[in-house]
């Protein structure tokens, strides 16, 4: 399992479960870095509540990314963070950070090869009842600071949380981890229209 201890004042040292022969020593995030990450003096609050923990296994992620050979890497997906030491390079995907995190293996679904939705729904429902972590994708953009066509950050992934049938209709609930309060709910086809994949665990006997 992941593990953060304090080696000094301005050191920790993380171990993931997906890498468990391994650790990897962060700097302590500075007050910019800390601002920036959870949205500025108008999240103050909830950077206080939530603590710099997230920021720091970013960070490791980072190293570990950085470590891997070039032929580990996926090169043709990779984007650029936004936050000081982002990944510690070009970016990451959402599988890798959750594979990182719980020593379990994910696949990436791309949304746009999706042609049946009701699939779609019954994946997240039956992911969520599992308990496992799920992460969407927003649509890719080559500018920083752009949005989705219904207001979603470009080139960042979101926590899928919740999933509800409404008879005919079906609704994921989606969360911003940039955010204090920044929790969404919205249909199946807003969803397909603003995400590009959704990255899931694979159960036994998937393949």
């Amino acid at each position: 399992r992941q593990s953060v201890s304090q080696i000094d004042a301005q050191t920790y040292r993380v171990k993931f479960a997906g890498r468990p022969n391994k650790e990897f020593d962060v700097t302590k995030p500075s007050q910019t870095e800390m601002a920036l990450y959870h949205g500025a003096a108008s999240s103050g609050n909830w950077s206080r509540a939530v603590g710099s923990w997230p920021l720091i296994f970013q960070q490791a992620q980072g190293l570990d990314r950085k470590a891997q050979t070039f032929s580990e890497r996926n090169q043709f997906m990779s984007y650029s963070g936004n936050l000081p030491g982002e990944f510690s390079d070009n970016g990451g995907f959402p599988y890798e950070g959750l594979e990182l995190l719980t020593g379990k293996k994910f696949e990436t679904l791309s949304l746009s090869h999706v042609k049946e939705p009701e699939k779609l729904g019954k994946l997240i429902e039956k992911s969520l009842e599992s308990g496992a972590p799920m992460v969407a994708s927003t649509l890719y953009s080559e500018k920083t600071g752009q949005s989705t066509p219904d207001g979603f950050n470009r080139n960042h992934a979101y926590a899928v949380i919740d999933f509800r049938a409404d008879g005919p209709h079906e609704y994921v609930t989606l969360r911003d981890p940039h955010g204090p309060e920044a929790t969404r709910e919205v249909d199946l086809a807003t969803f397909s229209k603003n995400f590009s994949a959704l990255s899931h665990e694979l159960k036994d006997g998937e393949n």
